[in-house]
Protein backbone atom coordinates (compact mmCIF):
# COMPACT_ATOMS: atom_id res chain seq x y z
CA UNK A 1 0.00 0.00 0.00
CA UNK A 2 2.92 2.32 0.52
CA UNK A 3 4.52 1.81 -3.07
CA UNK A 4 0.78 2.11 -4.26
CA UNK A 5 -0.04 5.64 -2.60
CA UNK A 6 3.09 7.11 -2.23
CA UNK A 7 4.16 10.19 -5.01
CA UNK A 8 7.96 10.12 -5.77
CA UNK A 9 10.41 11.97 -8.05
CA UNK A 10 14.02 11.10 -8.77
CA UNK A 11 17.46 12.60 -10.06
CA UNK A 12 18.80 10.07 -12.56
CA UNK A 13 22.16 10.61 -13.96
CA UNK A 14 23.87 8.43 -16.71
CA UNK A 15 21.33 5.64 -15.36
CA UNK A 16 21.72 6.08 -11.52
CA UNK A 17 18.96 7.95 -9.17
CA UNK A 18 21.39 10.39 -7.39
CA UNK A 19 18.75 11.99 -5.85
CA UNK A 20 14.67 10.94 -4.17
CA UNK A 21 11.94 13.03 -3.28
CA UNK A 22 8.56 11.29 -1.97
CA UNK A 23 5.80 11.93 -0.35
CA UNK A 24 4.44 8.69 1.48
CA UNK A 25 3.00 9.42 5.03
CA UNK A 26 0.14 11.05 3.11
CA UNK A 27 -3.36 11.97 5.65
CA UNK A 28 -6.37 13.40 3.71
CA UNK A 29 -4.83 16.94 4.07
CA UNK A 30 -1.17 16.55 4.45
CA UNK A 31 1.83 14.85 3.03
CA UNK A 32 4.96 14.41 4.28
CA UNK A 33 7.62 14.58 1.98
CA UNK A 34 11.54 12.75 2.68
CA UNK A 35 14.33 14.06 0.10
CA UNK A 36 17.38 12.05 0.13
CA UNK A 37 20.74 13.26 -2.13
CA UNK A 38 23.98 11.16 -2.64
CA UNK A 39 27.07 13.09 -1.39
CA UNK A 40 28.72 13.81 -4.61
CA UNK A 41 25.30 15.39 -6.14
CA UNK A 42 24.29 18.05 -3.81
CA UNK A 43 24.68 21.38 -3.84
CA UNK A 44 23.23 21.07 -7.76
CA UNK A 45 19.71 21.96 -7.56
CA UNK A 46 18.37 17.90 -8.28
CA UNK A 47 16.93 17.45 -5.11
CA UNK A 48 14.97 20.76 -5.16
CA UNK A 49 13.94 20.08 -9.13
CA UNK A 50 12.76 16.26 -7.44
CA UNK A 51 11.13 17.68 -4.49
CA UNK A 52 9.07 20.96 -6.10
CA UNK A 53 7.86 17.65 -8.78
CA UNK A 54 6.31 16.40 -6.01
CA UNK A 55 4.82 19.18 -3.96
CA UNK A 56 3.38 20.82 -7.00
CA UNK A 57 1.62 17.39 -7.51
CA UNK A 58 0.08 17.27 -4.07
CA UNK A 59 -0.39 20.66 -4.26
CA UNK A 60 -2.74 20.19 -7.55
CA UNK A 61 -4.27 16.69 -5.64
CA UNK A 62 -5.44 19.27 -2.84
CA UNK A 63 -3.05 18.14 -0.08
CA UNK A 64 -0.37 20.28 1.40
CA UNK A 65 3.22 19.36 1.48
CA UNK A 66 4.99 19.25 4.86
CA UNK A 67 8.87 19.04 5.04
CA UNK A 68 10.14 17.60 8.45
CA UNK A 69 14.06 17.94 9.09
CA UNK A 70 16.30 18.21 12.16
CA UNK A 71 17.15 21.08 13.84
CA UNK A 72 20.82 21.44 12.77
CA UNK A 73 20.15 19.78 8.83
CA UNK A 74 20.49 23.16 7.41
CA UNK A 75 21.40 21.66 4.74
CA UNK A 76 17.65 20.30 4.48
CA UNK A 77 16.04 23.79 5.87
CA UNK A 78 17.97 25.66 3.16
CA UNK A 79 16.06 23.72 0.18
CA UNK A 80 13.20 23.74 1.77
CA UNK A 81 12.94 27.45 2.18
CA UNK A 82 14.40 27.61 -1.57
CA UNK A 83 11.37 25.74 -2.75
CA UNK A 84 9.21 28.26 -0.29
CA UNK A 85 8.06 26.11 2.89
CA UNK A 86 8.49 27.97 5.92
CA UNK A 87 8.84 27.25 9.22
CA UNK A 88 5.38 26.62 11.30
CA UNK A 89 6.61 25.11 14.43
CA UNK A 90 8.91 22.09 15.95
CA UNK A 91 8.68 19.14 17.10
CA UNK A 92 10.42 16.72 19.50
CA UNK A 93 11.26 13.41 18.39
CA UNK A 94 12.13 10.77 21.06
CA UNK A 95 14.31 7.92 20.39
CA UNK A 96 15.19 4.76 21.77
CA UNK A 97 18.58 5.10 23.83
CA UNK A 98 20.77 1.99 23.16
CA UNK A 99 21.52 0.14 26.82
CA UNK A 100 25.73 0.93 27.11
CA UNK A 101 27.67 -1.91 28.80
CA UNK A 102 28.68 -1.48 32.04
CA UNK A 103 32.67 -2.03 32.04
CA UNK A 104 34.39 -3.52 35.36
Amino acid sequence: MLLQESITAAGIIDGHIVAIASASARTQRYANIAVNTLEAWRNQGISSAATSLVATHLQKAGQVPVWSTGIDNYASQRVAEKLGFSREGARTYLIPRLKQTQHT
